[in-house]
């Protein structure tokens, strides 16, 4: 008789993001999501002081948040693929073409960026506030709509700093720096993916302590807000080339 013995069975159909990481044997817990942050902090410590130079943390936090908002739609994207295939209540991604440059927003994006208990700003934020900055419940509301408003324009994705304060390079150098790097490390450590922005929120926070005499708290968290938002907002397709041949030089 004919039997079905040595068939490999029908692979589990995956249709939610917890789902994808134990599929992917990825580790998805708060724990796990703070040693991976902190991991990826002392990287980019590690070659920002290779020269021997002090590292400057306005920098220091724009290249750690800047990634974080890449990791903000890179991880909603991934997350609207399975959201797409059944119904769904709001707006979980909203696609806008301007230039020949794709923006995005949405319910799923707003979700990792601040909105959730595990986003990256709802994380990193208490950290300025250990400090003594005065955040206010509004605190996002104004460089979300000004990061909205300035979609396609050259004024967006520019931080709003004090004179002696801003950046030497604009988030979207610095998340072409950082953001593969995360995205590698965090694979590498088997992080699961909806715990990415977490982590790099993780990150800012111990930027946060690490200068939390040396720099107004209210500051470093406008410059991760500054950096974050509109970096939530760019298509992360941009910097996945360089993605792959960071991954392809580490193999």
């Amino acid at each position: 008789m004919f039997g079905r013995k040595g068939l490999n069975p029908a692979p589990k159909r995956v249709s939610t993001m917890e789902e994808l990481a134990e599929a992917q044997g990825h580790i998805a817990s708060l724990d796990h999501a703070h040693v991976a942050g902190e991991m990826f902090f002392e990287l980019c410590y590690k070659q920002l002081a290779q020269g021997g130079d002090a590292v400057g943390i306005e920098d220091f936090i724009g290249l750690l948040a800047s990634a974080g908002g890449v990791a903000c739609i890179a991880t909603s994207l991934i997350e609207w693929e399975f959201v797409r295939m059944g119904p769904f209540e709001g707006d979980p991604i909203l696609e806008q073409q301007i230039g020949g440059k794709t923006y995005f927003c949405g319910d799923l994006p707003t979700r990792y960026l601040y909105e959730s208990q595990f986003s990256l700003l709802n994380i990193a934020l208490p950290y300025a506030m250990k400090h003594g900055a005065a955040i206010e419940h509004d605190f996002l509301h104004e460089p979300v709509a000004h990061a909205m408003k300035t979609v396609g324009t050259p004024q967006f994705g520019v931080p709003r700093l004090p004179a002696a304060n801003r950046l030497n390079a604009k988030p979207l150098e610095l998340a072409r720096t950082a953001w593969p790097q995360a995205d590698h490390l965090f694979d590498t450590v088997q992080l699961a993916l909806q715990f990415r922005p977490a982590a790099l929120g993780f990150a800012i926070g111990k930027a946060f302590d690490t200068a939390g005499t040396v720099i107004d708290p209210l500051v470093m968290a406008t410059i991760a807000v500054e950096c974050a938002v509109p970096m939530s907002m760019s298509d992360p397709h941009q910097f996945w080339g360089d993605r792959q041949r960071l991954k392809a030089n580490a193999a």
